[in-house]
C-alpha cells in the first residue's frame, strides 16, 4: 500500500474512494491530521484538507508536495514497538 501511495498518490486516492465512497475524504483528512499531530509531516502551511485536494488533483507537482512533506516515523513509535515486542516475548515464554 505504501508503494502505491508513494508512486501515484492520486491513484491511491481513487482506490480509497472506490472502497469508501463519499467517506474517503473524511478518512483521509483524519489520517493526515494524525500524521501532522504525530510529527510525521512537516505541514506548517498545509492542512489535512490541502492534502486531500493534492491527492484529488494528482500530477507530479502534487505528488512532490505530498512526498516532500513527510518527515519520518511518528513520535514515540520506536519505543512503543519495543514495549510491544518485549510484552509479546514475555508472553511467549510463559
Amino acid at each position: 500500500m505504501y508503494e502505491a501511495f508513494y508512486e501515484d498518490p492520486h491513484r491511491f486516492y481513487e482506490a480509497v474512494k472506490s472502497f469508501l465512497g463519499t467517506g474517503a475524504d473524511a478518512v483521509i483528512c483524519l489520517t493526515f491530521s494524525w500524521l501532522i499531530q504525530n510529527g510525521c509531516l512537516n505541514a506548517t502551511e498545509l492542512t489535512p484538507e490541502d492534502f486531500v485536494k493534492l491527492l484529488k488533483e494528482g500530477g507530479e507537482e502534487a505528488r512532490n508536495t505530498i512526498i516532500s512533506s513527510f518527515s519520518g516515523a511518528p513520535n514515540g513509535i520506536s519505543s512503543m514497538d519495543e514495549g510491544l515486542l518485549r510484552g509479546h516475548e514475555h508472553e511467549s515464554h510463559a
